[in-house]
């Protein structure tokens, strides 16, 4: 315990708040979801140069992260040797 740096009131119940939310999130998927999709909804009517610049960063990150990861998974599970 010596190691750990005597935070604020205000720090601890912002590092509190932040458990709790993450906590709701976790309980209520279904909810987050309705939230999130209302909230890109709102984006893509009100503000279509911020969505698309959003769509792109996803597409980039598909590309460049989530596409190689799951080929190399796949060419992994193919070269699988051979035991018996």
């Amino acid at each position: 315990m010596e190691n750990e740096a005597v935070l604020s009131v205000a720090d601890r119940f912002y590092n509190n708040h932040k458990l709790r939310v993450t906590e709701y999130q976790k309980k209520n998927p279904e909810k987050m979801r309705a939230k999130c999709k209302a909230y890109n909804e709102r984006v893509k009517a009100e503000r279509p140069d911020v969505y698309s610049v959003v769509l792109e960063s996803k597409r980039k990150y598909y590309h460049e992260v989530v596409k190689p990861k799951r080929e190399a998974k796949k060419k992994a599970s193919l070269n699988l040797p051979v035991i018996g």
